[in-house]
């Protein structure tokens, strides 16, 4: 079965979410060509570390059904890299605005919109991704950048504000996998 099979497989309307991936960028240069943050682009560390985390994904059989990611360049390269890197088809990637500078309410709207697959990932920014996690889960975790949360729930969830999530793993490009 081809990446683009295993997607609409995972992604029909018989499905729930069961697991959301939160995946902060990767590291960026410190200014853009156009001075513009959301034009930051990965710097060279930021391109390996997001390669990395593509391939830890792949190594913990937990490649996404449904990749969500913010439009800022940074992001955008992130989830490409990593897509790469774990065998999702880069052209499955979509793209919303409004994960730049969210906070947790935008991020709910966000991936309320997309829990008719099993696993979700989310590629954007903080502080929204740290509050994220920690609303859904009850704890919280400090995310450098590159690093990835693994929220699991023991039943699909109706209401991500009602029923909690487990945080399963945690990885970082430094650390690896925490062990949770």
């Amino acid at each position: 079965m081809d990446s683009e099979q295993r997607v609409d497989a995972a992604c029909d309307g018989g499905r729930a979410l069961k697991e959301l991936l939160v995946f902060r960028h990767a590291k960026t240069e410190r200014d853009s060509v156009s001075g513009r943050d959301f034009d930051r682009e990965l710097a060279s560390r930021g391109l390996r570390d997001a390669q990395a985390a593509g391939s830890w994904l792949k190594e913990q059989d937990c490649v996404p059904d449904r990749v969500v990611c913010s439009t800022a360049a940074r992001a955008r390269q992130t989830a490409e890299l990593a897509c790469r890197a774990c065998g999702f088809d880069q052209r499955n990637i979509e793209f919303e605005k409004a994960i730049y500078e969210a906070f947790t309410g935008t991020l709910f709207d966000v991936v309320s919109r997309h829990m008719d697959c099993d696993r979700m990932m989310l590629v954007g920014h903080n502080p929204g991704f740290e509050m994220l996690v920690a609303s859904l889960s009850g704890r919280h975790v400090t995310m450098p950048t590159a690093a990835i949360a693994r929220l699991e729930w023991t039943e699909p969830p109706t209401d991500l504000t009602a029923q909690k999530a487990n945080l399963t793993a945690f990885w970082t490009p430094k650390n690896g996998d925490l062990g949770l």
